[in-house]
């Protein structure tokens, strides 16, 4: 009998160790973002944006801890809460976590799908699918954003960037940012309209 709870008692613990071990943590540094620093951990940074809960991939800030899935990790096994950031929408984070509007609400006995705040902690359903973190070759592409320009303006786009917009139409950044008033490159925001020179 001994024996038996000795070897149950090791399996936990080896179970344990597993788990602890199916992500790294990683401090932001200045100059980072969420695809430099996928390329570092060999993942992607849509997996990082879902373990983190981080909607706008744009919005990483230097000193944030951010967990960092590793390759064939099931990401939702981490990911129990979510805390709603400004500008968040119930659709957005369904959207992310794999869920629907209707499931968050009744998760969170919301009575109306509109009122959310800044701060408050979601739960998230246990229906949502998993979403695994892929590995990321060198020569892969983590995301591919087509991109147009309807009457002079392009709407941002979940993982954009200003400098990857202004290579997609060969126009300098610099000069977006002046046609917009952006005076922070990184502050550019999903939905956004930004005006293309030269379109």
């Amino acid at each position: 009998m001994k024996k038996i709870i000795i070897l149950m008692v090791c399996s936990l613990l080896l179970a344990s160790v597993a788990n602890a071990q199916t992500e790294d943590t990683y401090v932001v540094q200045p100059g980072d973002t969420l695809q430099s620093i996928a390329a570092k951990y060999n993942t992607s940074w849509e997996a990082i944006a879902a373990r983190n809960g981080i909607i706008n991939p744009n919005t990483i800030y230097r000193g944030q801890l951010l967990y960092i899935p590793r390759p064939g990790s099931n990401i939702n096994a981490t990911v129990r809460t979510y805390t709603v950031k400004p500008g968040d929408t119930l659709r957005d984070i369904a959207l992310r976590y794999n869920t629907t509007v209707e499931e968050l609400v009744q998760a969170n006995n919301i009575t109306s799908n509109s009122i959310i705040y800044p701060g408050q902690v979601l739960t998230l359903p246990a229906t949502g699918g998993a979403v695994i973190a892929p590995a990321v070759s060198s020569t892969q592409s983590t995301s591919v954003i087509y991109r147009t320009v309807v009457n002079g303006y392009y709407r941002v786009q979940y993982g954009d960037t200003l400098s990857a917009i202004a290579r997609s139409f060969n126009v300098d950044m610099w000069s977006i940012a002046r046609a917009n008033y952006i005076l922070n490159l990184n502050a550019i925001y999903v939905g956004q309209l930004l005006r293309i020179p030269g379109y």
